[in-house]
């Protein structure tokens, strides 16, 4: 077994009969993994606090204690112990011995029906409250427990925070979570060996626990009678001690001593620094200047994006400015593959053209990062040849170069990915299967244009078979139809200070980078260029300065009416408000949500593929996609594997839906406004499950 690899004892202290999966009248012990759902995420519009991947991550690590009987909880306000009154739901003689205020102070003591031990050596439990969850009036307490070596139960607390205001805890509901750390660094527990067992099935761990529990017990009984005195029992924790005076603690910790901070001058903390790049991101280091070739069909040479930005606020924020900044740290070698992972070779390998000194080429070793750049195309099946030639192309030796590609393709680490490259291949085929049944539709070329289109109908035709749909008549009633105009916007709100993207023709990753594109300015001047403006994608509002445009133009939001046949409206300010002039364009991206662009004032070009045809998409990075979609073929041949891209105008009145997982291309044909919106009344929340946040 791997030494660093996690392992989790758990013992059952308690009595079978105290376990609530043996008993009848619903009370009881019971653990469980922690879950992911929270209340209140899921009462944040269209669930959006799951978006936040690190939250998700931290709502399932480690596991829960639950609360084994419903109670209510009243603390008097007095520091004593015994001064908070239960109610207990039932059972309260069985219970009570349970959950008290043994320590005073409003703390709700419960006491552990289990004892952790964890390996290895040097491990950690960070038990705390479950993580994100809140409770009024009362906040769990939070300590790190040396799980290695420890053979005592330890209390669970809550600290009632508010005298002579009842708290409540319901029966199940969770107490406590455990985080398991190795070194005080969250443990991989999706790797970790898992036993559970009754403590007197481990004589070695129940001796030293019921030596420490007799003391325990002993002191209680003194501490009734008003004999406290200080016993060896209460320093054995502080000396890394078990009650039979063993030390089985070889790292032992009494204070944790934070470590100096060394502040980097301020150029290197700066957002030009340099990180180390992502794992994947970056071909190795050796690459020099080479072909610079293309994807199989699709041109590519004119698109200005190396990774293209969003149209909606949808779109994961995770990735700033330093993920850009990894991937330029260095020149790189794009993969073989880069969108059709189905394919079974490849035409030609692409390389970025960076400026260098002139290469000795001769001198190009194979490191370990060709040696994964090799594996990556030799796994997504790239042919060999063309692996060679790249690598020749950059300097390296043939022969080295071939020998090092045979040595990949006999070793049985890559022979090892077998099975998943054959789980791949038949998603791919289930994929394509989709693609070539979509493609039998009648409408399948095309997307449908529909007037008032009812709620059941779009559900059903749309919503659920993922096909885009123009809407029209669902905007008549707004007071934005009438009121706005680049005049009414100088008029009313020409003073105020609004938050735009400026200089994005400077720059190739806007979107990506987007911080250092941000410039307030004040509407009038926005407008001002935007009438002087013969078409540019230079400047433009977006849903990335919508929170801050909220607060500058709250009055806007008074003019829309969020269409109630479609969209949960309970948010005054739901939606996202988009103004430019003609020529902005937003690349292709896809969407981690289902999406409305209500169009207001002007039209939008917007090219859309199927979302079974992402895999024929360059879809590289995250949601983003090569395909320049200024240049796409509408009318794919059906004999090749190219993606179908249906266009499409949006005129002023009407409504496109986007759907989920469809890459799409826009462009401002006019000055134009749009409204955004994802509060749909139907379930919204796919974003919680994502997780490919960097190459794929």
């Amino acid at each position: 077994m791997n030494h660093s690899q996690l392992e989790v004892m758990i013992y059952q202290i308690v009595d079978d009969t105290m376990l609530k999966k043996n008993r009848t009248d619903g009370t009881g012990w019971e653990w469980g993994w922690a879950d992911l759902q929270r209340d209140w995420m899921d009462a944040s519009t269209n669930r959006f606090a799951y978006r936040c991947l690190p939250l998700s991550i931290v709502n399932q690590t480690g596991w829960w204690i639950k609360n084994p009987v419903g109670f209510t909880a009243t603390w008097r306000g007095v520091s004593l112990p015994g001064t908070i009154d239960f109610q207990f739901d039932g059972a309260a003689d069985t219970w009570s011995g349970w959950i008290n205020n043994q320590f005073g102070g409003g703390i709700i003591t419960w006491n552990t029906p289990f004892l952790f031990r964890t390996r290895p050596e040097g491990s950690r439990l960070l038990v705390c409250g479950p993580v994100n969850q809140f409770k009024t009036y009362a906040q769990p307490l939070t300590a790190l427990i040396e799980s290695d070596w420890m053979s005592m139960s330890f209390t669970m607390n809550w600290k009632i925070v508010l005298p002579n205001q009842p708290v409540r805890f319901d029966a199940g509901e969770p107490l406590f979570q455990a985080i398991p750390l190795v070194s005080n660094v969250c443990s991989d527990l999706e790797a970790a060996s898992v036993t559970y067992q009754k403590l007197t099935e481990d004589p070695e761990v129940y001796r030293a626990y019921q030596a420490w529990n007799e003391g325990r017990r002993s002191f209680h009984v003194q501490k009734a009678k008003g004999e406290v005195k200080p016993d060896d029992w209460q320093k054995d924790y502080f000396h890394g001690r078990d009650a039979l005076g063993q030390a089985p603690a070889t790292v032992h910790m009494t204070k944790v001593k934070p470590p100096p901070v060394r502040f980097l001058p301020q150029a290197l903390s700066s957002l030009e620094t340099r990180p180390q790049p992502l794992a994947g991101s970056s071909a190795p280091s050796a690459v020099l200047d080479g072909p610079h070739g293309s994807a199989a069909g699709h041109p590519q040479a004119s698109c200005p994006f190396s990774h293209e930005p969003q149209e909606h606020q949808t779109m994961s924020r995770q990735i700033g400015a330093e993920v850009a900044e990894a991937r330029r740290a260095r020149p790189r070698m794009d993969d073989l593959v880069q969108s059709q992972i189905v394919a079974t070779s490849v035409a030609s390998v692409a390389m970025e053209q960076q400026p260098a000194p002139a290469p000795a080429r001769a001198s190009i070793r194979v490191n370990d990062d060709w040696r994964r750049w090799i594996a990556e195309n030799l796994m997504l099946e790239g042919a060999p040849e063309d692996v060679l030639a790249a690598m020749t192309a950059a300097g390296i030796d043939h022969d080295e170069a071939a020998r090092e590609i045979q040595l990949a393709q006999q070793s049985p680490y890559l022979k090892g990915s077998e099975l998943l490259r054959n789980r791949l291949r038949k998603r791919n085929w289930l994929i394509a299967t989709y693609r070539k049944i979509n493609r039998l539709h009648p409408s399948s070329s095309e997307i449908e244009r529909r007037h008032k289109l009812s709620r059941q109908e779009f559900l059903r035709d749309y919503y659920t078979t993922n096909r885009p749909v123009i809407i029209s008549g669902m905007m008549d009633d707004w007071p934005a139809m009438r009121k706005w105009s680049l005049d009414f916007f100088h008029e009313r709100f020409g003073e105020r200070e609004i938050e735009v993207q400026m200089g994005r023709s400077a720059g190739t990753n806007y979107e990506i980078e987007r911080e250092k594109f941000i410039s307030k300015i004040k509407f009038s001047q926005f407008i001002e260029m935007i009438r002087s403006s013969n078409g540019t994608n230079d400047f433009y509002l977006t849903a990335n300065n919508n929170s801050s445009n909220k607060k500058a133009l709250p009055e806007l939001w008074d003019d829309i009416i969020q269409v109630p046949e479609y969209l949960d409206g309970s948010d005054r300010f739901g939606g996202f408000f988009w103004m430019g002039p003609a020529g902005t364009i937003t690349p292709f991206h896809h969407d981690l949500t289902n999406n409305f662009m209500a169009q207001v004032i002007g039209r939008k070009r917007i090219k859309i593929a199927p979302s079974w045809d992402m895999p024929l998409m360059n879809n590289d990075y995250h949601v983003f996609s090569r395909i320049d979609g200024r240049v796409t073929d509408p009318n794919p041949r059906p004999a090749t594997e190219e993606p179908q891209i249906l266009e499409c105008l949006l005129n002023a009145g009407e409504i496109l839906f986007l759907p989920i997982g469809c890459l799409h291309f826009v462009e401002g044909v006019e000055t134009s406004v749009t409204i955004s919106f994802t509060n749909f009344v139907f379930d919204n929340n796919f974003s919680s499950f994502y997780s490919t946040y960097h190459r794929v």
